[in-house]
């Protein structure tokens, strides 16, 4: 018998809420039972997925019902239930974690008052209004009772890093520290500096509860449910994120599921074995990643390593830093200075020092000490919750 198919409107709405899920009303004429009115819909496999006319975008069929219209054996309403083919927010294509874990730098010019040449100045470079200028040892602007020096533009980095935790990692001891700590240097060597280039310049942070996983490269709809593991943060993933990678057990409906930290899906901190097309499959953490709960597959699994999960890490903090190099060696006047911290402050004390020139007896002034001040505090910077590799990503 010919079967007639027409989908069935009601206020012009043929979508109806339904949880995660929508339904679809069909008129089905012309079989006699309800199993062959649903023999001749289709199985679910093989219906269309809903598109944009319908309100929604990319929803799988999942079921099918028929019963009797109107005590009609030979007309069947059959209800086909749609299910998104992610239960959470879902994009295609893959992440961007430079928008997660955030590394940004500056250079430019920065003012700053020199009262000392780097070298002596040569005779070739000194003038008198009469006669030959008495050698000069590199004071600049001796006013007859201290030097003026002269504002000199110096190459100046700065670099900041932005990065997102969970809510469990950040409270009001680590807040405290941030507060007290700032404009302090690194006591101990840090990422690409060493001890004492580094000023802690400050922090700045916001916290924006709420939010639910993002499942990144999911195409196919496989994976969700991820609102049910807790635990995930800073230093079990990057950024938030985890990245899968999916392999069928041969041979049977059982997947084996891991979950890594970094893309390169070398750093492992979870796995199901033994997973299946349902909503409780549980999350084994590895070593100490301390990770639980479970998830869901909603449909048999394709071999794919694209997914990605982002989990809303609560807390976003701006970190900045500024740089100043270390000094190994450097001439002031006649004396070698070695050994300046960064931000150590030289102080250089002066004296009159008598030059015979061209008969005539001159006073100039000299450097006769160097005195190397620690103005900032040091801190350890490893109590501040960034890994030395996120600091210049690789």
């Amino acid at each position: 018998m010919t079967s007639s198919i027409g989908e069935r409107k009601i206020q012009n709405v043929t979508l109806s809420e339904n949880g995660y899920g929508k339904s679809r009303e069909f008129i089905v004429a012309g079989p006699t039972t309800p199993e062959a009115a649903i023999v001749a819909m289709g199985s679910p496999d093989t219906l269309p997925e809903i598109g944009d006319d319908y309100g929604d975008l990319s929803l799988q069929c999942t079921n099918l019902e028929a019963k009797m219209f109107d005590d009609d054996n030979t007309r069947w309403i059959v209800t086909a239930t749609y299910t998104a083919t992610n239960r959470e927010d879902s994009e295609g294509g893959s992440i961007n974690v430079g928008a997660l874990s955030n590394f940004q730098f500056q250079t430019g010019a920065e003012s700053v008052k020199v009262f000392q040449a780097k070298t002596p100045t040569p005779a070739g470079k000194s003038f008198a209004r009469t006669g030959t200028a008495p050698l000069s040892k590199g004071l600049i602007g001796w006013d007859g009772e201290k030097a003026q020096g002269a504002d000199v533009p110096f190459g100046a980095f700065r670099f900041s890093i932005s990065k997102k935790y969970a809510r469990s990692e950040i409270d009001d001891d680590y807040i405290l520290l941030l507060s007290s700590n700032v404009f302090s240097t690194n006591e101990e060597a840090w990422s690409s500096w060493n001890a004492g280039e580094i000023l802690f310049e400050g922090a700045s942070g916001r916290h924006a509860p709420g939010g639910k996983p993002v499942v990144y490269g999911d195409d196919n709809g496989q994976m969700g449910g991820f609102s049910n593991l807790t635990g995930v943060d800073s230093s079990n993933s990057s950024g938030g994120v985890l990245y899968t990678t999916l392999e069928k057990w041969s041979g049977l409906a059982n997947y084996k599921v891991y979950f890594y930290q970094d893309s390169d899906r070398t750093d492992l901190v979870g796995s199901c074995t033994m997973a299946r097309v349902a909503d409780d499959n549980i999350f084994s953490a590895e070593g100490s990643s301390g990770i639980s709960g479970t998830f869901t597959i909603y449909k048999y699994l394709y071999d794919s390593d694209t997914i990605a999960v982002q989990f809303p890490l609560e807390w976003e903090i701006k970190y900045d830093f500024a740089v100043s190099p270390n000094v190994i060696s450097q001439e002031v006047g006649d004396i070698t200075v070695t050994n300046k911290e960064g931000w150590e402050r030289a102080d250089v004390q002066y004296t009159p020092v008598e030059q015979t020139v061209d008969g005539n007896k001159r006073v100039i002034h000299e450097a006769a000490y160097v005195y190397l001040h620690k103005v900032f505090d040091s801190m350890d910077f490893g109590t501040l919750l960034i890994s030395e590799s996120e600091v210049i990503p690789s």
